[in-house]
């Protein structure tokens, strides 16, 4: 009787464990980064990594075409586009699509127009979130 004691209580520990660990090791996608200093190495290696980027501006999001981050990182330089509807439809959830997706979440709520392009400041940035 004592050893069916002890082994289910070996099985119920090893079960709980696992479970735990199979908790604690859940995978994140989305990375906020914070840090000003790295939001133009940030906005480059995405540039390179072929990322969908989009850009919220209080209420307003817009895709990002082209981006060019200035020489002295102090500045970045962007061509916008509307979110297409897939998109916008999979906005909380890029797995569907099966792309990686960049978040550039701006301090205020600009409006931004279509069809020239806007040299925006870095420090107008409030943080950028990848997702994988």
């Amino acid at each position: 009787m004592k050893i069916f004691s002890y082994c289910s209580t070996a099985v119920f520990a090893f079960g709980f464990l696992c479970s735990s660990l199979g908790c604690s090791n859940q995978h994140n996608s989305t990375a906020p980064v914070s840090n000003t200093s790295a939001f133009a190495r940030t906005l480059e290696r995405s540039k390179k990594d072929k990322r969908y980027m989009v850009m919220h501006s209080g209420v307003d999001i817009y895709a990002i075409r082209e981006v060019e981050v200035e020489k002295s990182k102090q500045h970045f330089t962007v061509h916008l586009n509307l979110v297409d509807s897939i998109h916008k439809a999979n906005m909380n959830n890029p797995k569907n699509l099966g792309e990686k997706h960049l978040h550039l979440y701006m301090r205020d709520s600009t409006s931004y127009t279509l069809d020239e392009p806007h040299t925006i400041p870095l420090n107008k940035v409030a943080r950028i979130e990848k997702a994988d």
